[in-house]
């Protein structure tokens, strides 16, 4: 929301920056707006079909699951192009830690009216990260199982701590918990935040338990985004 008063001007400048800064990034990949669309999944539909020129619906996406069941995905996919999936942020590991789940969902897109680019596009700096994976559909199933984990048994795997868990130690994973635990942004008022991390945010103990199940179940993908 653009706030009104003295601060308009200000704030309508700063989205004017922004809005240029993108559009600059845009052309660095012979891109504009009408080559960015949207991709809606519905388990109701049974083909691809036009909603707009720029919006697709498609079918759910179905992903065996190693328990006999069967995850269905459905919702909408933005920010799809030819050249590959882009977000409005800088390229790092935390944005591309951030975007993996639907950056999996793209890889594993069948049919697409869209051709499929593995590489994500951070608009906000013109960065691109091309991210390989081998076998998507099992590593989107491993990414599937470690979230419906995480529901029941809250996770302290967070972008800021991925590092950790997978290049370093719990020595590192005891610096960078207290660098950000204390950042204002993140909230320790947050139900789930406390449960991760509860009752002592022992980084000891959260290393042992998480660290070898995180890299036997989404560890390969994750080594993809750090590559």
């Amino acid at each position: 929301e653009v706030p009104s008063g003295k601060y308009f001007d200000i704030a309508k400048e700063k989205i004017d920056i922004e809005n240029e800064l993108i559009y600059s990034n845009l052309q660095k990949f012979d891109l504009d707006s009408s080559q960015i669309f949207t991709l809606s999944l519905s388990n109701s539909c049974e083909s691809v079909s036009i909603i707009s020129p720029n919006h697709y619906l498609m079918p759910a996406m179905h992903v065996p699951l190693s328990s006999g069941e069967t995850a269905i995905i459905e919702g909408r996919l933005t920010c799809v192009t030819s050249k590959g999936l882009f977000t409005y942020q800088k390229g790092g590991i935390d944005a591309a830690m951030q975007n993996l789940p639907a950056y999996l969902i793209y890889l594993n897109l069948k049919n697409s009216p869209i051709d499929i680019e593995p590489s994500m596009i951070f608009l906000k700096d013109g960065k691109c990260k091309t991210i390989a994976i081998d076998n998507p559909q099992q590593q989107l199933q491993k990414y599937l199982e470690y979230y419906l984990l995480a529901k029941s048994n809250p996770s302290p795997f967070y972008p800021s701590f991925a590092k950790c868990f997978f290049q370093e130690d719990e020595k590192d994973l005891k610096k960078v918990m207290k660098q950000v635990l204390t950042q204002s942004s993140f909230s320790l008022t947050d139900p789930y935040v406390k449960l991760a991390f509860s009752p002592s945010y022992d980084s000891k103990m959260i290393y042992q338990i998480w660290s070898p199940y995180l890299k036997n179940s989404i560890g390969a993908v994750i080594q993809k985004v750090f590559a």
